[in-house]
């Protein structure tokens, strides 16, 4: 496998949890959901993994402690998915950097990859052997940015991966943008990315934050290497309960019993 950086993302408050604990930090038994990414990310494979925190360090570390290893960018101001990700390009020499997004590197050294890999760090039931099918995949069709998609039940809620009659991608569309016709669409963003590193920062400088909500989003990468050519494909997986994020209470303890099945 290819030079592949771990990213994954850690910054979010979490306000529906009910408690002042970053979300990915909140345990399933006796683990952080973070660990579990963590985890899955380092057995797929991965040598080089990096965390995006918020502001707020000081509940990061005991886990920065267990895991010296582990890379660190801080995303200075809360203003999307985009934002996030685009603050890990302080790891990466030579990327194009963007302007909503101050370099903070928290802890590591830069240090070229020739692809990277994006989790969410509340989505403790992703495994390594699912994590590792999509990179193989992904890689295997020269992808320079693939996206994994499932088919939950009831997709409601998720951003729809929408491609076109020979199968292409075409773009992804949240729910509260969605026409009814769209929204008939099953296959939903798990939000687990793969790219070529310097493709992605480039598409990432180029992001306006024009929508309702005056944030910056990773999917709009999507739509946008379309317009430039660039070879963009959705790998679509056959579980679904392994991609169930955690934004409340009610979903955290779902996620416990799923992993002690």
């Amino acid at each position: 496998m290819q030079s592949i950086t771990g990213l994954i993302l850690a910054a979010g408050q979490g306000k529906r949890m009910g408690s002042p604990l970053p979300k990915v930090l909140h345990l399933v038994g006796t683990t952080p959901m973070v660990e579990y990414v963590r985890s899955a990310l380092q057995q797929a494979g991965i040598q080089r993994i990096a965390l995006v925190i918020g502001p707020e360090t000081m509940p990061f570390q005991p886990f920065l402690a267990q895991h010296p290893e582990v890379e660190a960018c801080i995303q200075s101001e809360r203003n999307g998915t985009a934002g996030a990700v685009a603050s890990f390009a302080c790891l990466f020499p030579g990327v194009q950097s963007s302007a909503y997004a101050p370099p903070a590197l928290y802890r590591g050294t830069p240090a070229t990859s020739a692809y990277v890999v994006i989790c969410n760090g509340d989505m403790p039931g992703v495994s390594s052997d699912t994590l590792q099918e999509f990179l193989q995949t992904a890689q295997e069709k020269d992808a320079d940015l693939a996206l994994l998609g499932f088919s939950p039940p009831s997709p409601y809620g998720y951003g729809r991966i929408l491609c076109g009659p020979d199968g292409r991608f075409q773009r992804i569309v949240e729910e509260k943008d969605a026409s009814p016709e769209e929204k008939t669409q099953r296959l939903c963003n798990t939000g687990i990315v793969f790219a070529r590193t310097q493709v992605l920062f480039s598409l990432l400088a180029k992001l306006q934050n024009h929508n309702a909500q005056q944030e910056f989003y990773l999917t709009d990468c999507f739509a946008l290497a379309v317009t430039e050519n660039y070879r963009v494909c959705a790998v679509a997986s056959p579980l679904w309960k392994p991609f169930l994020g955690v934004n409340t209470q009610e979903q955290l303890e779902e996620i416990r019993t799923y992993l002690k099945s």
